[in-house]
């Protein structure tokens, strides 16, 4: 199962969602899923936020590599899944079946956005996320 996360600037939620699935999968022995992430409106010259990076220190996740990658609509034949933060993020998207926002699957409202926020908020959504993503692949949603 090929998983795109979808947020505004793929330097925040979606990386954070990519990375911290891909570890719990790696961490169950799940060879069957890869996540990966893009935004709606992705700066590809900027970086990661640094929050964010630091978010994931908690989970194991120490110097994460990721640059942002803007959505192209060409994108979606490449996954099997398409997750997005929120539903105004779902509803730019609308052109695949396979589009679903995290609260379609799990009923958790959007995803906030804490881009300029402190790494106290930085880590309050990557909790969240971990907590979802964690979740999914119990339920079997996310294999």
């Amino acid at each position: 199962m090929r998983i795109l996360f979808i947020c505004t600037g793929n330097s925040c939620r979606s990386p954070m969602a990519e990375l911290l699935l891909n570890s719990i999968c790696k961490q169950r022995g799940i060879s069957s899923c890869k996540a990966y992430s893009a935004g709606l409106n992705a700066s590809t010259a900027s970086d990661m936020s640094q929050n964010a990076k630091l978010a994931l220190h908690e989970y194991g996740i120490k110097n994460p590599k990721h640059k942002p990658r803007q959505y192209t609509p060409d994108m979606a034949d490449k996954y099997d899944l398409i997750i997005t933060m929120t539903a105004a993020h779902k509803a730019m998207i609308r052109q695949s079946d396979k589009v679903r926002s995290l609260n379609d699957l799990l009923g958790c409202g959007d995803i906030f956005d804490p881009y300029g926020m402190s790494l106290d908020v930085y880590k309050l959504v990557a909790s969240q996320l971990y907590n979802l993503l964690t979740e999914a692949v119990n339920k079997g949603i996310i294999y």
